[in-house]
């Protein structure tokens, strides 16, 4: 993520689709109580992306900054 914390990433790449607090917007909602599957399931998600959605490859993040950003958007209340 470039050096910065994992919530700037997501305001900074995340939020315009995910929206601010994550309440979706053109991509689903991104919280705790919505995110019901397994971390892998997310993990493969922003690494290779959802063909046929606007869910582009996040494939310039390290598995560490994938595992953070999972993290984050599953344990952290926006």
């Amino acid at each position: 993520m470039q050096g910065k914390p994992v919530a700037q990433f997501f305001s900074e790449r995340c939020s315009p689709c995910h929206g601010a607090k994550r309440e979706g917007v053109v991509g689903p909602a991104l919280t705790p109580a919505t995110l019901t599957s397994a971390d892998d399931v997310y993990a493969n998600t922003i690494k290779n992306g959802r063909p046929g959605t606007a869910m582009a490859a996040f494939s310039d993040l390290s598995d560490n900054d994938i595992k953070a950003l999972v993290n984050f958007i599953k344990n952290t209340q926006p």
